[in-house]
């Protein structure tokens, strides 16, 4: 059976996400390590910097920083596992972009609608028979 061509463009979405995701990485790690809103990166407030901000604060939000770049990487994981599994038509694949289309919701406007659109399609009974792995002929 021929990829259906929505496939090809559910996989862009994944990989447009990871990019926006590897930028947040990288804006998230220049704030920890330089300093970012109120001195208080590594580099910055959180070793005694002085700074606005009490040192235990600045602790707090760089750990907090640190938990949400670390759930970034996961989502960014997770996006380019679905995308590469969905382009070869397994049902990982599958799974696992419905999955990420679950977490876009959050991402509102643009990433609810497509991740409701994603949804949608790939719960249709011709998508969950297209990544069903072929039956032995008999």
């Amino acid at each position: 059976m021929k990829r259906p061509d929505l496939i090809v463009l559910i996989a862009v979405w994944e990989f447009l996400t990871v990019a926006a995701g590897l930028i947040a990485i990288v804006a998230m790690g220049g704030m920890l390590l330089y300093g970012g809103f109120g001195g208080w990166g590594m580099m910055g407030g959180w070793w005694g910097y002085s700074s606005t901000m009490p040192n235990w604060m600045g602790s707090m939000m760089a750990a907090v920083m640190w938990m949400i770049a670390l759930l970034l990487l996961a989502y960014l994981v997770l996006a380019v596992l679905g995308g590469i599994w969905i382009l070869q038509g397994k049902e990982a694949g599958r799974i696992i972009s419905l999955v990420h289309a679950a977490i876009s919701l959050l991402w509102i406007p643009v990433g609810t609608v497509i991740g409701a659109l994603i949804i949608v399609y790939l719960t249709r009974q011709n998508m969950i028979d297209y990544f069903q792995p072929p039956k032995p002929q008999a």
